[in-house]
């Protein structure tokens, strides 16, 4: 269902390519092999965000300079009432179209519910026909690219517990050095924040193999004697 759909993060997790993986780990159950689920439902999502930007007004068919203001769909459901009611119109219309060409039954959306429930409903149809029309073949083509990110390092094979995303050593380096920047020095845990949000992200035995790997290349810095305050330095 929709309505929250632009708003959910993806977790996908990366293992350190030198450390040990287990089946419970983050980097199995929360890897790769949910991303190749995940991603053949792209093709609907990106099919249903340009539909909507179209019935809506912002993108208009065969003018490119309209293309750069098609929105996520979470903007779009954040629009004014006078947009949400004329996209409600616009978009019946479209399914009603779309239900006579492809042999589908259209449920009317409700017209005693909010605009923005009609809106939903109308919207999560559409997302069910296409779900069902949208062939395995089609959908396929867009896995085979994550097929080939194994030919770049990103993917390590883990013998019974198939392909994880792999973080080598020299990747860890590089965007740790784009994270700490020139600062003196960073908190580990701000370092690993920073990684994730350019979508590196490890769980907690994952961090611990780095964090040694960072004190064995000396960017690692402890300022208590106990080690709980540890810091990253920069790198370049």
């Amino acid at each position: 269902m929709l309505g929250k759909v632009d708003q959910v993060t993806a977790d996908y997790y990366f293992a350190y390519e030198k450390e040990k993986v287990s089946a419970s780990r983050a980097a199995v159950t929360n890897g790769y092999e949910r991303v190749k689920a995940d991603v053949g439902e792209l093709l609907v999502y990106n099919d249903l965000t340009d539909y909507l930007n179209v019935l809506i007004g912002n993108v208009i068919p065969k003018m490119p300079e309209t293309y750069d203001r098609e929105v996520s769909i979470a903007k779009i459901l954040n629009s004014d009432d006078s947009q949400l009611s004329r996209l409600v119109t616009n978009l019946r219309s479209f399914n009603q179209i779309y239900a006579e060409t492809n042999d589908k039954q259209h449920v009317y959306s409700a017209p005693t519910l909010q605009v923005r429930e009609q809106l939903l409903q109308e919207i999560n149809q559409l997302k069910g026909w296409l779900s069902e029309d949208t062939k395995v073949e089609i959908k396929s083509r867009f896995k085979k690219p994550y097929d080939e990110i194994r030919n770049l390092g990103y993917l390590k094979s883990r013998g019974r517990l198939g392909s994880v995303l792999n973080a080598s050593q020299e990747l860890i380096l590089l965007f740790t050095a784009i994270v700490v920047g020139s600062r003196e020095h960073m908190l580990v845990k701000n370092v690993f924040s920073g990684l994730e949000e350019h979508g590196l992200r490890f769980d907690k035995q994952s961090k611990k193999e780095i964090v040694d790997f960072f004190e064995e290349v000396n960017l690692l810095e402890k300022m208590s004697d106990s080690g709980d305050a540890q810091y990253v330095k920069p790198i370049l």
